[in-house]
């Protein structure tokens, strides 16, 4: 038997795509680039700038990328090093917990509802305790509607420190998380002293919380709260200002 041609082993370019109008569609790489002009002689269009026209770009940035925070894909448009168009392409991260609550029985799920964001653990917990309450027609008392706001806002401000921070250090600025980690951490402080963690709080219940508020604590909100205010004025309110 013969042997095959050089190259034979080897597989076919895949067709280009085509959208439901017909249209071929743009490559994402310069190999489906090669391929599509190869096969249909369409070249990707240029983009009139002030230096002249642009060969446009199609580059993808993710979606694991050191710059970005977590698993994120961003399809951009480039024309020379402008970027004239984001499209994010979202779902690269999933935990797959609609499958673990399957198996989990309603106040197991809260422990696994902390991960969905873990630096906005309670207000996940709120959603899926809301979700119990509301399947069972459960009420919830006055106090513990109290509770729960006041954890969920101390919740998001310690979140918000951790994009603010963030934010900070990828413009170049590095005091700025400094700034946001030590609040942040007497935050955490007291939700450790709440609930026992600092992290995955498995502090909601149907119907409540899980806890009261211990001796004292208000109090310590209270102090927190009144400086905080005025870091969000003179410190946070300026790095946002630049």
């Amino acid at each position: 038997m013969p042997a095959a041609p050089r190259g034979a082993h080897r597989r076919a370019p895949p067709a280009p795509r085509k959208d439901h109008e017909g249209r071929i569609g743009i490559a994402t790489t310069d190999i489906e680039r090669r391929q599509i002009e190869q096969s249909t002689g369409y070249t990707l269009p240029v983009i009139e700038t002030e230096e002249g026209e642009v060969e446009e770009l199609i580059l993808n940035m993710g979606p694991q990328h050191p710059s970005t925070h977590g698993v994120l894909r961003l399809v951009l448009k480039l024309a020379g090093e402008r970027i004239v168009e984001c499209v994010p392409v979202m779902g690269y991260l999933h935990r797959g917990l609609e499958k673990i609550f399957e198996w989990r029985t309603y106040h197991q799920g809260i422990r696994y509802a902390d991960q969905a964001d873990y630096v906005s653990n309670m207000l996940n917990e709120h959603a899926y305790a809301g979700a119990m309450e509301a399947i069972g027609d459960i009420d919830v008392p006055r106090r513990a509607e109290f509770i729960r706001v006041i954890v969920d806002e101390m919740s998001r401000c310690a979140s918000h420190l951790v994009w603010l921070g963030t934010y900070g250090l990828d413009v170049g600025a590095t005091t700025p998380i400094l700034w946001c980690f030590r609040d942040r951490e007497e935050i955490l402080d007291m939700l450790e002293e709440l609930c026992g963690s600092r992290m995955n709080f498995n502090y909601y219940r149907p119907g409540g919380v899980l806890y009261d508020f211990p001796p004292g604590w208000v109090s310590k909100l209270s102090r927190f709260l009144d400086r905080f205010e005025k870091d969000i004025e003179e410190d946070y309110v300026t790095i946002l200002d630049q």
